[in-house]
């Protein structure tokens, strides 16, 4: 393997709610001294290896990277019931899970995690100094998310009778059978999990239930009075791409740029070697040096 994959530290809080204690992981790629930290949330049904590549790519750039499995999906405590996966519990795991951060912080998040990601924005934005959305949708709507509720549905019910079965599925639907096999075993185990005899993706199938219970947001209004870098990362086959309130929503957004993925759809993998060194270029250029926090 060319590339160290794996985090290097995974710190495990403890989570307070209700009448549960909820084990909650957040993985860490070091950097001694970074001179920024990237904090980053994974799409609904993803976990936080989704951002291995570009924890390598950054960590080679002097900035340290944190990502969460959220309650349901990797290695996190796994509820069993949707209706525990409150947006209270999402809201205390986020704010434990960024206090670990130290230096300048630039919040990254695909998909479901980039809008929870991009709502949290503007209350912290005494910290973050740069967001990147992961064809992340800005304002809500059926055009946002059809047909990817149906498909994650379906998804948390299957099973395969063997791992290469599995990793096959996973390879295609995640947009990285171009790995090389090592790499791509790295993702299948931290994504795939054994049960009951069979394999299955690894994440909570009672968190179909919570798919499609979302309120109506904007993001380009809250993130438009911030003030904050921000780039908008899409593949170039998402629905996001084209959507006509998502196009309107990107454009009002003065500190908005976009970099469109080729050859990917929704969401882009963060696999590819020149997608990953524009990201963190960017990512890069929203550090202050002589911010004294970043020392």
């Amino acid at each position: 393997m060319t590339v160290d994959l794996r985090p290097d530290t995974t710190h495990w809080l403890k989570i307070l709610s209700g009448d549960y204690v909820i084990d909650v992981a957040v993985h860490q790629w070091t950097v001694e001294a970074p001179v920024a930290t990237a904090f980053c949330l994974h799409s609904f049904t993803g976990n936080a290896q989704d951002f291995c590549f570009l924890a390598a790519e950054l960590k080679s750039r002097g900035i340290t990277t944190l990502a969460v499995d959220m309650p349901g999906r990797g290695n996190s405590a796994f509820l069993g019931d949707g209706a525990r996966y409150t947006n209270r519990l999402l809201q205390l795991v986020l704010a434990e899970a960024i206090a670990l951060a130290t230096a300048q912080l630039i919040l990254v998040g695909t998909s479901w995690g980039g809008a929870l990601i991009g709502a949290l924005t503007p209350y912290i934005r005494a910290k973050v100094v740069g967001l990147v959305l992961v064809d992340a949708p800005l304002v809500s709507g059926s055009e946002s998310f059809y047909p990817y509720e149906d498909f994650l549905r379906d998804e948390a019910s299957m099973s395969f009778r063997s791992l290469q079965s599995a990793r096959i599925y996973f390879g295609l639907t995640r947009n990285l059978l171009h790995l090389p096999p090592d790499q791509l075993d790295e993702l299948v185990a931290a994504s795939i999990m054994k049960s009951e005899g069979q394999y299955r993706m690894r994440y909570d199938p009672s968190l179909a239930n919570m798919i499609g219970r979302r309120a109506p947001f904007n993001l380009s209004k809250s993130l438009g009075k911030t003030g904050i870098k921000t780039l908008a990362v899409l593949g170039s086959d998402s629905h996001l791409v084209q959507a006509p309130a998502q196009a309107a929503a990107r454009a009002a957004l003065s500190d908005l740029t976009t970099y469109i993925c080729e050859h990917e759809a929704h969401p882009p993998s963060l696999s590819r070697p020149h997608h990953l060194a524009h990201i963190a270029s960017f990512i890069e250029s929203c550090v202050t040096p002589d911010d004294p926090d970043s020392a």
